[in-house]
């Protein structure tokens, strides 16, 4: 039987490997022409994440009628520079609409 070494995977490590794309030498970028923008990055991780689990209907989104669940970054993701994005900080998550700091 084969064992699988599972690990968390931070939302924004994920958008930061879409984006550049940089291999574990920390300098070559692997298929360049696969690289997507910020933008696009941070939509896999919200709403186009609740869309494949059928819940965009409650999640991924801000609107009005879907849970309050959102986190509060300490930078912003479009202004940080895109190598610097798996850095930014969580300054706050909210679940439910209340703060779970």
């Amino acid at each position: 039987m084969k064992e699988f070494l599972l690990t968390a995977l931070s939302p924004l490590l994920a958008a930061w490997c879409a984006v550049n794309r940089i291999g574990s030498d920390g300098e070559t970028v692997l298929a360049p022409g696969e690289r997507i923008s910020v933008d696009s990055a941070l939509r896999a991780i919200t709403i186009d994440a609740a869309y494949i689990l059928n819940r965009d209907d409650r999640l991924g989104s801000i609107e009005v009628g879907k849970h309050a669940d959102f986190t509060v970054l300490d930078d912003d993701p479009y202004q940080v520079h895109p190598e610097h994005l798996k850095d930014i900080e969580v300054h706050d998550t909210v679940l439910a609409g209340e703060s779970t700091n």
